[in-house]
């Protein structure tokens, strides 16, 4: 789930492809405004929740590694010194993400639900890159949330439509992730918000993840 979330992301903020061509107007001029942010001049908070765990970070593309923890618990100590020893990804900006972008969705399947003077939103069905990825996708319908009066996207869902079976042993009861955005000013847009909520029965036995991705504290470098 976390390399989804990543991807979507990597996706909605720096995407530059054919698929723009297909896709509605409105969508169109959304995903343009997103991708002229630059993360590189940027530096924030992200704090990761999981259960009863809690993780603060520090993102600045001047510091390597590009995170640095804000005041490590001792309970994160082994944490700490594996990914220390871990091999430099590619793309430090996204830890564990792929650099192949997803396919985001069957350009026939843009449907707009509803719409207000300020807002549009639409549904699609999403695809997978790869033979597991489309597995999974089947079962999802995303939806996009869109500012009308500064076009860009405001919130980006996917969600099952009904349990599935990704694996022989494994099936997933439920899945909805939620990435939000905010107009950080000049035409920057971040996620400011990442929600999963997922519950799979895994030989015989349930198991519930709830985790959270929270962005804060935005300032542009060399800025006060």
């Amino acid at each position: 789930m976390q390399r989804l979330l990543a991807s979507l992301i990597i996706f909605f903020c720096f995407y530059q492809g054919n698929l723009l061509a297909e896709m509605p107007a409105l969508v169109q001029d959304a995903f343009n405004a997103m991708e002229k942010a630059d993360k590189k001049e940027w530096t924030f908070i992200r704090t990761t929740i999981e259960g009863k765990n809690k993780k603060i970070e520090r993102y600045s593309a001047a510091n390597d590694p590009v995170w640095t923890r804000v005041n490590p618990s001792p309970d994160n100590v082994l944490v700490e010194k594996a990914q220390k020893n871990k091999p430099k990804s590619k793309n430090k900006d996204d830890e564990g993400s792929d650099s192949k972008f997803i396919d985001l969705a069957d350009p026939e399947s843009w449907k707009l639900i509803s719409e207000s003077d300020i807002e549009a939103v639409y549904e699609f069905k999403p695809m997978g890159d790869d033979e597991g990825g489309k597995k999974i996708m089947q079962f999802m319908t995303g939806t996009l949330h869109i500012d009308k009066i500064n076009p860009h996207v405001k919130s980006f869902s996917l969600k099952a439509d009904r349990p599935f079976k990704p694996a022989a042993i494994a099936k997933v009861l439920k899945m909805h992730v939620v990435i939000e955005f905010e107009d950080m000013g000049g035409g920057n847009y971040f996620p400011v918000k990442e929600s999963e909520d997922v519950v799979v029965r895994i030989f015989g036995i349930k198991k519930a993840q709830k985790a959270e991705k929270i962005y804060s504290e935005f300032k542009r470098v060399g800025t006060k």
